[in-house]
């Protein structure tokens, strides 16, 4: 029986979003980011978040991250000792820089120390292989959920180390933990299986919020090159769906009495609906709609519990696009940002009239429209707003930025 793995979705364990105001006036339900920071020109920082060849270590990146998540800080057992823990991770988390508990936090990553280590050189590695040649079986599922499970509790480690170190003003440390944080998203996100790519993402995402903080410290480096230099979309979403697609045919080879005639016809929709995931957005959002009738239309059409699980996934799968394409259009509106800081530092502080009047870095476009981001200056600094498209809640951000003098 066919059991796809992105019927789970609500498996995934969902990290709170990045800290944002809720502009309530908004009809559009957008997240909007407030910042008030400083020019910066680039190259303003020697840390890319691509590690490159000659910073590179031999090895596999997995057995780090295994290891980094064997050294977790023991979860009190107590209940109400694990609800005082939480509440002060996300009370340090809230805390505004200048008011960060620095001795409270530091005491507590004390215990992660080597984690850290083997989260930083992870990040380094050369490869990073999850299988190891051994085949996953869906049986094992259950196993799989925990190791990711963990990888979030690292990810969440790593975000108090990032603010930690944002409240001290070290940026180069700020910023090789960002690069590690990154790297773990990545590296999840592009594992054999779509349920390991959505936690990836929701790593990533996370970590682009306090990507978001850095740029929002005054006297922060620029972004610029450290987020041009990773590859978008940033987590390649091939290898979960090339994992998915093997559970299906392992699944339709299995139905003996599966007609080849329905196979071929899972099989067709399957590979339109993963050729979506390499089209831009408006083009990927028609195939998406075509695919999702498809499989409805196959679903009436033939009474049998192999295509009624089939078309349950065929959704699943489309909210996995969305997330992809969400996580890229993050990366791309920061990267516009610290734009608009390189322009800002080589006229007095002034922000351009326009994202057209920037010529020192390229600016990326919208990649939901291929246009350039909605854009506002103002004469103490700027908005720039990726407007909600498709009536999808969360797919829209402002980011509201003030020049301090």
């Amino acid at each position: 029986m066919i059991r796809p793995f992105a019927a789970l979705l609500a498996a995934v364990f969902g990290f709170a979003a990045p800290a944002a105001a809720q502009d309530k006036d908004d009809p559009l339900d957008r997240t909007t980011y407030k910042l008030t920071t400083t020019p910066a020109p680039a190259p303003g920082l020697h840390t890319e978040f691509r590690v490159r060849a000659t910073d590179r270590l031999p090895g596999n990146a997995a057995l780090d991250y295994y290891r980094a998540a064997g050294l977790l800080p023991e979860w009190p057992r107590e209940p109400q000792q694990g609800e005082k823990l939480r509440a002060d991770q996300d009370r340090w988390l809230d805390a505004k820089p200048d008011e960060f508990p620095d001795t409270e936090v530091t005491a507590y990553l004390k215990q992660f120390d080597a984690g850290f280590v083997a989260l930083d050189a992870a990040a380094r590695r050369e490869a990073v292989d999850w299988r190891q040649g051994v085949k996953l079986e869906q049986d094992g599922l259950g196993g799989f959920l925990r190791e990711i499970q963990k990888f979030r509790e690292v990810a969440s480690l790593n975000r108090l180390r990032i603010r930690r170190d944002l409240a001290r003003n070290e940026f180069d440390d700020a910023a090789l933990a960002l690069r590690s944080g990154f790297g773990l998203g990545k590296a999840v996100g592009e594992g054999p299986v779509t349920i390991q790519m959505l936690v990836g993402i929701a790593i990533c995402s996370v970590t682009w919020g306090d990507a978001v903080q850095f740029v929002g410290r005054p006297g922060s480096p620029n972004l610029y090159w450290a987020l041009a230099s990773l590859p978008r979309p940033l987590i390649d979403p091939r290898p979960a769906l090339e994992g998915e697609e093997e559970f299906m045919e392992r699944g339709l080879r299995a139905q003996v009495a599966y007609p080849k005639e329905t196979a071929d016809v899972c099989r067709a929709i399957w590979n339109d609906q993963r050729r979506a995931f390499m089209l831009p957005y408006p083009r990927a959002t028609a195939e998406l709609d075509k695919v999702t009738t498809r499989a409805e239309e196959l679903k009436k059409a033939r009474n049998e519990p192999a295509v009624t699980l089939f078309a349950l996934s065929v959704p699943a799968v489309r909210k996995c696009y969305y997330a992809v394409a969400r996580l890229d259009r993050s990366m791309a509106g920061l990267l516009a940002v610290e734009a608009v800081r390189v322009h800002a530092a080589g006229a007095k502080g002034t922000p351009p009239a326009s994202l057209a009047d920037i010529t020192a870095v390229p600016v990326p476009p919208d990649p939901y429209t291929g246009r350039p981001f909605d854009y506002t200056a103002r004469a103490d600094g700027f908005t720039l707003t990726a407007p909600v498209l498709d009536d999808i809640p969360g797919n829209g951000f402002r980011i509201v930025v003030t020049f301090r003098r």
